[in-house]
């Protein structure tokens, strides 16, 4: 002990890194202005005291998930990271404003590797955006729309012609068109040669009413998906299956409204010259027979007219069938066969 120490009559107190410990256990000690003593207990219960208030300062408690939240992460396969990011990332938005949770999905990995994706949010918003995302891994994107309410069908005719344009090149259409309705679209294609292929659409009524829409925009448009109409716009006559669809009235001089028949079906009228007749029928019936089987409707032409009159070329079939029916037979009058 130093001389400073012994004179005090004291244990002093050796400082190291600013905390004070006690370096004896002496028992007593003096004030400063040498009127009272301060036993050891004392001191060390000071000092306890102090340095618990220092540490809580120093470390503040963490705060729980359910105030600020945490992240947690998930692995997908890759071949899935499409599905729930969804087109423009319209699945993803879903998904979020669903469950309240922050959603990134990490695609920085080589080729075949898991991508990871990232959930922030509170506990309950995290565990609900889990079930979200494994359930668009195992059921499809479409599963996500199917939890506004009841699951119904409806089913829609498509000629046999206009098949390509609802699929498009490797599928590309009818993935933008489920990933934007919300709906679940199938082609039933086993059916002969010129009849009607079938479209099964299932999901929510919402969903199901706006895939309907969509598919008749593309039946009649072609498969351009920058035009889509928005949910919700206006719908035209009935066409097959209770669906809707936008006939047009007149396609140019000669062509009649699209009439409405009994059990869906509809009927339009062109006027031809008898000249260009010929080129309806074709070889042997050759041409009009092929514009039968690829639109699915039945063509009529009625030659009895007096001279000078055009002839009038009935279309009858389904809304989608007469007017892919009625765009082949105006290609013909004005261009000729191929």
């Amino acid at each position: 002990m130093s001389m400073a120490e012994e004179s005090n009559g004291v244990t002093s107190a050796v400082l190291d890194n600013g905390n004070s410990e006690l370096t004896d256990s002496a028992v007593k000690r003096k004030r400063p202005d040498g009127e009272q003593e301060e036993s050891t207990e004392d001191a060390e219960l000071k000092k306890s005291k102090a340095e618990s208030i220092i540490a809580e300062l120093a470390s503040p408690a963490a705060p729980t998930n359910a105030e600020t939240g945490s992240t947690e992460m998930m692995e997908i396969p890759p071949e899935k990271v499409g599905q729930v990011i969804g087109s423009r990332g319209a699945i993803i938005q879903e998904m979020q404003t669903r469950s309240g949770c922050k959603i990134f999905v990490n695609q920085d990995f080589p080729q075949g590797v898991p991508r990871q994706v990232s959930f922030s949010g509170t506990a309950a918003q995290i565990k609900a955006a889990r079930e979200l995302v494994n359930m668009i891994v195992n059921e499809g994107p479409t599963s996500i729309h199917m939890l506004d309410g009841p699951i119904l069908e409806q089913e829609v005719e498509c000629p046999q012609g206009l098949v390509g344009r609802i699929i498009g090149s490797s599928g590309a259409t009818i993935r933008e068109l489920q990933s934007k309705c919300g709906a679940k679209i199938q082609i039933n294609q086993n059916f002969p040669d010129g009849v009607n292929r079938k479209i099964m659409v299932t999901g929510s009524k919402d969903a199901v009413q706006y895939a309907v829409q969509l598919l008749n925009f593309v039946m009649e448009n072609g498969p351009s998906l920058s035009n889509l109409p928005p949910r919700g716009g206006a719908a035209g006559g009935m066409g097959g299956g209770g669906a809707f669809f936008n006939a047009p009235a007149a396609g140019g001089p000669g062509v009649s409204p699209m009439t409405s028949l009994p059990n869906g079906q509809s009927q339009q009228t062109i006027e031809c010259a008898k000249q260009y007749v010929g080129r309806i029928i074709g070889r042997s019936g050759e041409t009009i027979n092929l514009i039968q089987s690829k639109s699915g409707s039945k063509i009529q032409i009625d030659q009895s007219v007096p001279e000078g009159q055009p002839c009038k070329v009935s279309i009858t079939g389904t809304p989608p069938s007469v007017t892919c029916a009625v765009q082949h037979i105006q290609e013909l009058i004005t261009n000729g066969p191929d």
